[in-house]
């Protein structure tokens, strides 16, 4: 029975490093442990010297204060393709987005931490996810902003019903900002050639992503299905 499609979209690149080299995995894993233990501290530390004190209950002309500039809105557009997911309560309120990385990229999540500080109340905080048929624990990190009408145009360009989806106008969204952060949240290496997980979108979504893609930067892009 067919339970699920999974889409990949594979680039051809020259060179990189092949992540699911053992060596590499292993290198990873060992120093996972060590950065994990130093994360909060250091991020909380970093977070109360930086960040202004905004009160927890902010006004609407306070929450209007606030504004993405251009490099910003760029990173999102990435992460929003990758793993960042936006949340609205109702048609009215504003939008708010959710960070959230395992430990292994933990370092990943607190540059994004930094980058969004002035966004957000709180520091990253740590969650357990305890693996149903392994017993194993796995470890996240997250981070959330305030709910603030700045997110709202992005939330409104690529969700529908509460459903992430792709724009029609990516091409016009995208850059090479936006790509970089994409790898970052969703892709991985794969022999000479690059593989962007991206199940979460239909094939009419995907095939606006390889026109966007391919009229930006001129990428060589294959479609991978893998059915489970």
């Amino acid at each position: 029975m067919l339970k699920s499609i999974i889409y990949f979209l594979y680039l051809n690149i020259q060179g990189g490093t092949n992540v699911n080299d053992p060596k590499f995995g292993n290198l990873v894993l060992k120093k996972t442990k060590i950065i994990f233990l130093n994360i909060n501290k250091q991020v909380v530390r970093s977070f109360h010297s930086s960040f202004s004190n905004y009160g927890k209950r902010l006004t609407n002309a306070e929450r209007n204060n606030f504004n993405l500039d251009s490099y910003l809105k760029q990173v999102l557009v990435g992460t929003i393709l990758g793993d960042v997911y936006m949340r609205r309560f109702s048609k009215k309120a504003n939008v708010r987005i959710v960070f959230r990385q395992g430990s292994i990229h933990a370092s990943y999540l607190i540059h994004l931490f930094n980058l969004f500080q002035e966004f957000v109340l709180s520091p990253p905080s740590v969650s357990t996810i305890t693996d149903k048929i392994t017993g194993k624990i796995r470890y996240n990190l997250s981070f959330a902003t305030l709910a603030l009408p700045c997110f709202n145009e992005l939330y409104e360009s690529f969700y529908l019903n509460g459903k992430k989806i792709i724009p029609n106008n990516i091409a016009d969204l995208l850059t090479s900002v936006s790509l970089a952060y994409w790898i970052m949240d969703d892709g991985s290496f794969t022999g000479s050639g690059l593989k962007l997980h991206t199940n979460a979108f239909n094939l009419e979504e995907l095939n606006l992503l390889i026109e966007a893609l391919d009229k930006i930067f001129i990428l060589k892009l294959q479609l991978i299905l893998l059915i489970k």
